[in-house]
């Protein structure tokens, strides 16, 4: 049988106690089958001779020398943050390509982590200065930079065109102090837009018209590309030899004395007219009606002839015009009044053999 041996220290003075355990469970002490001191001079435990497990904290960082414990013996979420070595602010843990730990160096501000790929470790490098770097970035054809969650803006090229087109439901602003249109390729003018102050349109880099406080000013000649002056009705032999007025307005002929303007606008409106006063002291004058509107247009009444000699006839060209602004197709007849009766003796207007009574019209804008 195996035996027990408690020997005090020659020179030492502490006392080796061994308490009873606080439980009715026995409790069993087996010492190890080893040949030698079970602790060694300086107290440490040997790795070899642990077995099994230890309880919680019954080993402190004083009872246990390097390499004692292994990762086995460690259980998970143990070690925290306070326990682990110091390093440099702003380092970075990684592996190196045989697989230990090693540091990052700490980067500078504005600086990014950048990966060198497989076996290496990363590291802090300057970001770039763009989206697509230095060179910018490349689209293929047809494909559309779009903006909006309802791709409300695309940008984008065809491969021949290229396109700003505007899907939303809104307005499209291009919003500028100044905006200039130029051509690609001489750097010439088309449009120069300048806030508080004029837009300028250009032919071939000349200035051809710029809007001003009043209204716009045009270098050059303004041509209307499809201009409705036109005689609307021209006079000849109607068989009535004189159109006598009456001593109140009213149409001289609806058939012949009359403007059919096409369109709203401003018109400059005439006629060419032989007017006659026979032998009766007195006149005979025009004025425009409005059949669209079925009323006179104001201010609009011209005095063809008056005379003062009865004995003779009076027989006078005259040429009546008129600015009119409408704002549809309107119908406009002449009218005349006399202050003289009608019939023999009257005036009003006489056929004119030669055919140069007419009614003209010409658009302005």
């Amino acid at each position: 049988m195996s035996k027990i041996k408690i020997v005090g220290h020659a020179s030492g003075t502490g006392v080796l106690t061994i308490a009873a355990p606080n439980t009715n469970t026995d409790r069993t002490i087996t010492i190890p089958d080893v040949t030698g001191t079970l602790l060694d001079s300086g107290s440490d435990l040997p790795a070899a001779n642990i077995t099994g497990t230890l309880p919680a904290n019954s080993i402190d960082s004083d009872n246990y020398v390097d390499g004692s414990i292994d990762t086995a013996h460690l259980a998970n979420d143990v070690v925290s943050l306070a326990k682990m070595a110091h390093g440099t602010d702003g380092e970075l843990i990684t592996y190196d390509t045989s697989g230990a730990p090693a540091f990052v160096a700490v980067g500078s501000v504005g600086q990014v982590l950048t990966s060198a790929g497989a076996g290496q470790p990363p590291a802090f490098a300057a970001a770039a200065a763009t989206v697509g770097g230095a060179s910018g970035v490349d689209f293929n054809d047809s494909v559309k930079v779009r903006f909006g969650a309802g791709n409300d803006l695309e940008l984008y090229s065809d491969g021949n065109s290229s396109f700003i087109k505007d899907n939303g439901s809104g307005e499209f602003y291009i919003r500028g102090t100044n905006i200039i249109l130029k051509s690609g390729v001489d750097n010439d003018d088309y449009i120069k837009c300048n806030e508080n102050s004029d837009v300028k349109i250009y032919y071939s880099n000349a200035e051809k018209l710029a809007t001003t406080s009043t209204g716009a000013t045009v270098t050059g000649t303004l041509v209307e590309s499809s201009p409705t002056n036109a005689v609307t009705t021209i006079v000849t032999n109607d068989n009535v030899a004189v159109r006598n007025f009456g001593s109140s307005f009213a149409n001289v002929d609806t058939t012949w004395y009359k403007w059919d303007l096409p369109s709203s606008g401003t018109y400059l409106i005439g006629g060419n007219y032989r007017a006659i006063q026979w032998t009766r002291n007195g006149f005979c004058k025009v004025r425009l009606y409005n059949n669209t509107a079925s009323a006179a247009i104001n201010n609009s009444d011209r005095m063809l002839l008056e005379s003062g000699n009865n004995s003779n006839t009076l027989n006078v060209g005259v040429c009546p015009t008129w600015v009119v602004t409408v704002t549809a197709a309107t119908l406009i007849y002449l009218q005349g009044k006399s202050s003289s009766p009608t019939g023999s003796g009257g005036s009003g207007i006489q056929e004119d053999y030669n055919g140069n009574n007419e009614c003209w019209h010409a658009r302005m804008y």
